[in-house]
């Protein structure tokens, strides 16, 4: 029932409010669509069975095997797969230019991390493909390499020289 109580403001006033609303939500851009919920549900580890999880940080978007987040590396030794390798290798397998959602869950059935950087895609019709990805440039350093590395920085700092 309009005007059955007593106004809190003027209608004045609700109709400059109103407006302003109206101005600000023209200004702001819907959510793109989130890639990884397309793959919740569909990235099992090939090591322990268990399911992947997606997470954001401000620096990445990676899957981590549940076990391995919960009970740590000792329970399980599955890497971490950054979302941007899983949509490149999506994309590889399935001979696309770009990521289709519609496309992508009609052709695979589930998606597998197994160890050395390989991702077996379980297809619908039964195939399995495999695709290897590569690590980034962290993953490579060799323990003397760590090492050669802290040297260097442990010599900087004592030497004054600073990069920045």
């Amino acid at each position: 029932v309009k005007n059955n109580h007593e106004a809190i403001i003027s209608k004045e006033m609700f109709n400059k409010v109103q407006k302003i609303r109206k101005k600000q939500a023209e200004k702001i851009q819907p959510n793109p669509i989130k890639k990884h919920r397309v793959f919740r549900g569909m990235i099992r580890c090939g090591v322990c069975g268990r399911a992947y999880t997606y997470k954001n940080t401000p620096h990445n978007e990676v899957w981590r095997c549940s076990l391995a987040v919960t009970k740590g590396k000792t329970a399980c030794t599955a890497k971490q797969v950054p979302d941007s390798k899983i949509i490149e290798a999506a994309n590889s397998t399935l001979d696309r230019n770009g990521f289709n959602e519609v496309y992508f869950n009609s052709k695979v059935e589930m998606i597998l991390v197994m160890p050395g950087n390989r991702l077996a895609f379980q297809m619908k019709d039964g195939m399995s493909i495999d695709y290897h990805w590569k690590t980034s440039r962290s993953d490579s350093w060799t323990p003397e390499k760590r090492e050669q590395a802290r040297i260097r920085a442990l010599k900087q700092i004592k030497g004054g020289v600073h990069n920045g």
